[in-house]
């Protein structure tokens, strides 16, 4: 066997599993769009995203008049993973955007707004963007707050307060209403049982029966054979308690989230007893048909956004502890301990969302702050994956030596790597070894003058994708011609002897 091949067997045979230190905080968040040009100039309410064509475009709203720095974008705007841009006219927009959803295709914006164009309906409190103009919805358009929209069974449900969507022949539907995207729908559908209040959000958990619409909010249903405080489930028609749930104080936000105990229903707003278990501080576990506390909760005013992410439940409010850890509102929760997320996003988080934007998979976060991580963000921000480290950066080497390249990444695991030459994807075999892995084995190496599918000088770039999303580093491999490959053509003979021969009894010209 040659030296060099030996070489790389050995070097194949001494390389084991590549380990890593996980971190709580994995999340490194930055500003959204170009420095000092990012953000919005007011506060951030909502975050969706969805597909168009062939860019991911995510939405915005909240009560902003100009994002970007300088774009002109009253309560909603559009972020197509590098520039901002407006959603049609608004024409005299007043007020804010708390919740955007996309049903049938068109965009839905629920909030405390009015809406004035020349030439179009007076809208408030709800509309959508049909491509290209703001209408009504179902000739609806003097909802006083529609704080939450959610698509659920092919239908769009719509909660608020004061909803004034006015059935035929029937009474008007104040809190909470299902769009068909034809005609609106009482909830529940028998009148015998009544909501009254104040729905502030809404979502899907499975609890064993199939995927069910939780609601939260401050309200009470009242009806034969339920009663419910502030959160309930409603299957089959009609509403149900979740035992006493929360009889006092908001329900802000509900998600679904699974943990080494299975999944389960998180709850979070400014309650401090759920289900009669005690102080739950302001966020509580709905599993099995109990309550349980996640551990002593956090320490602030109110829990505003979960969203899981990562195999964690992200937490944003107003608070300044999670659990026995400093956390300004913004933690994890990964089912047994609390974790602060980086240094917070003081003094509120109201959102928070893990979406595609066209640049890869990021948690964007929005609320009233100026800076997040040391970054000025300006009321929104997303995360940025850090980029591994690929040791050596660069390597200067020979024909038939072997270039070894690892790689090592920064946040949670498990981790998946891929490796390229020069922009192309390597595939395993050949001289090319460890392609999927942290530790990439080149040789033995061909030089520049051989063919040039050998030629292994160029650009090394590892693609790293983890809990955090994807991030890349490059490393350079110069190969140097042998002194001896007189005429470079990747081969040491006697070619080499006469054509260096030839050279020196021609002479200088």
């Amino acid at each position: 066997m040659k030296p060099a091949l030996l070489f790389l067997a050995m070097l194949l045979m001494s390389i084991g599993a590549f380990a890593h230190s996980a971190t709580a905080q994995c999340l490194n968040f930055g500003p959204v769009g170009a420095p000092h040009m990012n953000g919005v100039n007011g506060t951030v309410r909502a975050i969706a995203a969805r597909q168009e064509g062939a860019s991911h475009v995510v939405y915005v709203g909240g009560n902003f008049a100009t994002v970007g720095g300088s774009v002109q974008a009253r309560g909603i705007a559009r972020w197509n993973g590098f520039s901002w841009s407006p959603v049609g006219n608004l024409g005299q927009f007043s007020g804010e955007v708390r919740t955007i959803a996309f049903f049938n295709s068109e965009l839905y914006i629920g909030g405390q707004f009015t809406i004035s164009s020349e030439g179009s309906p007076f809208l408030r409190g709800l509309a959508k963007w049909n491509g290209n103009a703001w209408v009504a919805v179902g000739g609806q358009a003097n909802a006083s707050a529609v704080n939450a929209l959610l698509v659920h069974n092919g239908s769009l449900y719509v909660g608020g307060n004061g909803l004034g969507i006015v059935l035929p022949g029937g009474p008007s539907i104040q809190t909470i209403a299902r769009w068909d995207g034809l005609s609106w729908n009482a909830l529940p559908l028998t009148t015998q049982v009544s909501v009254s209040g104040d729905v502030q959000c809404m979502t899907t958990h499975d609890d064993g029966a199939g995927p069910t619409l939780f609601i939260g909010g401050n309200f009470s249903i009242n009806g034969p054979n339920v009663s419910a405080r502030n959160v309930a489930r409603f299957e089959a028609g009609t509403f149900s308690a979740l035992t006493v749930g929360i009889q006092s104080g908001f329900v802000y936000a509900l998600a679904s989230y699974t943990d080494s105990t299975g999944p389960a229903l998180y709850v979070g707003g400014d309650f401090v007893d759920a289900g009669g278990v005690g102080n739950v501080g302001r966020i509580a576990k709905w599993q099995n048909g109990g309550w349980s506390a996640l551990g002593s909760g956090i320490v602030g005013s109110s829990v505003r956004a979960l969203t899981p992410y990562a195999g964690k439940l992200l937490v944003g409010g107003q608070f300044s502890r999670a659990g026995p850890l400093a956390a300004s509102s913004l933690a994890a929760w990964d089912g047994t301990d609390w974790s602060p997320v980086g240094d917070g996003a003081p003094p509120a988080v109201f959102t928070i969302s893990a979406l595609e934007d066209g640049t890869g998979q990021h948690v964007f976060v929005g609320g009233q702050f100026s800076r997040i991580h040391q970054s000025l963000v300006n009321n929104f921000a997303r995360s940025i994956p850090t980029a591994p480290t690929v040791v050596p950066a660069a390597r200067t080497l020979r024909p038939s030596d072997v270039a070894v390249f690892t790689a090592t990444p920064a946040g949670d695991g498990p981790f998946s790597y891929r490796w390229q030459h020069n922009g192309v994807t390597l595939a395993e075999g050949g001289r090319y070894f460890g392609t999927s892995t942290p530790t990439l084995l080149i040789g033995p190496l061909a030089t520049p003058g051989s063919d040039p599918a050998w030629t292994d000088a160029g650009q090394y770039t590892v693609i790293v994708t983890g809990a955090c999303g994807s991030a890349s580093a490059t490393a350079t491999l110069t190969v140097e011609p042998c002194a001896a490959d007189f005429n470079t053509d990747g081969f040491v003979n006697s070619q080499d002897f006469f054509d260096f021969l030839s050279t020196f009894l021609t002479g200088c010209p």
